[in-house]
């Protein structure tokens, strides 16, 4: 199939390129600068020339497609409206194609455990950060004529990054401590990338309409990550920084770091046949340039 990527250059995005790659699939892949453009070429990515914004050049190529991927942020404050602007694009080009458009959304949506396991039934919170993800679930899920799949990830980590470990392991090796965010007793779901990409291909093949499905292979605590990253920092002290001070620094960031959060992924496994093989934490920070 000839499938089109948002966030084809990003973490998740060029592990999703490659997966599809290997699978037999032709990619065009969105590509904001003329770096971007050489990067995808040089991976066997036909590059389109456009970013969130540019909701024509997103339109025409969800047209030209046979199924859609979105796994791109403009990683700053305006990305809920660049998102749902692409997300309406693409739901558009897409309408009464019965075409697959497989988006984008986080573990983070379902909010804190509060005692329970969190599964792809469990209302998402709308007081949680990212929580204006929440209408773009319910857009795609519900879209007429689309085969529409929210995919939620848990925290990433894999190929020598890590979206928010790297940035923890790196501020350990400036303050020379690793700091949790809040006590630390709360656990972190986590996933590796590859795992991700496995995910996403296969739901872009295989998914139901309208499913809504979270990506998580582990959840230790984030004392545990983070004495982990203060080894890969090469720091000896795991300390608590209290939630107060975070949010004055991380906003509402902090309160999802300082979230505990459990979840049961049955489903996923079940309809994807998914069953994530990535190597643990440890083992990545053991070998990988973190930081």
């Amino acid at each position: 199939m000839r499938i089109f990527l948002t966030g084809a250059t990003g973490y998740f995005g060029s592990a999703i390129a490659d997966r599809l790659l290997a699978a037999g699939h032709a990619v065009h892949g969105l590509a904001r600068s003329d770096r971007a453009e050489r990067a995808l070429a040089a991976r066997g990515v036909v590059p389109v020339r456009g970013d969130l914004r540019d909701v024509r050049v997103l339109g025409a190529a969800a047209r030209a497609a046979d199924g859609v991927i979105h796994a791109a942020t403009t990683n700053g404050p305006d990305n809920p409206e660049a998102d749902a602007a692409a997300r309406r694009a693409i739901l558009d080009a897409l309408a009464g194609t019965d075409r697959p458009f497989v988006y984008t959304s986080s573990v983070w949506i379902l909010g804190p455990s509060h005692g329970r396991v969190l599964d792809d039934d469990t209302s998402p919170d709308a007081h949680g950060h990212g929580a204006w993800r929440i209408p773009g679930e319910r857009e795609v899920t519900e879209a007429a004529g689309v085969r529409g799949v929210v995919l939620r990830p848990a925290m990433g980590y894999g190929r020598g990054g890590c979206e928010l470990v790297s940035w923890r392991v790196q501020e350990a090796r400036e303050l020379g401590v690793a700091r949790t965010v809040g006590d630390g007793d709360n656990r972190w779901p986590l996933v590796h990338v590859d795992d991700v990409a496995a995910a996403y291909v296969a739901a872009l093949e295989r998914a139901p309409g309208g499913a809504r499905l979270t990506l998580a292979a582990s959840a230790p605590t984030q004392r545990e990550i983070m004495a982990l990253a203060a080894r890969a920092a090469g720091v000896a002290r795991v300390e608590a920084w209290p939630l107060a001070d975070a949010r004055a620094e991380l906003g509402t960031l902090a309160d999802a770091l300082a979230m505990d959060q459990q979840v049961d992924v049955t489903r996923t496994r079940v309809l994807l046949g998914w069953e994530p093989r990535g190597a643990d934490l440890a083992t990545e920070l053991a070998s990988g340039d973190y930081g």
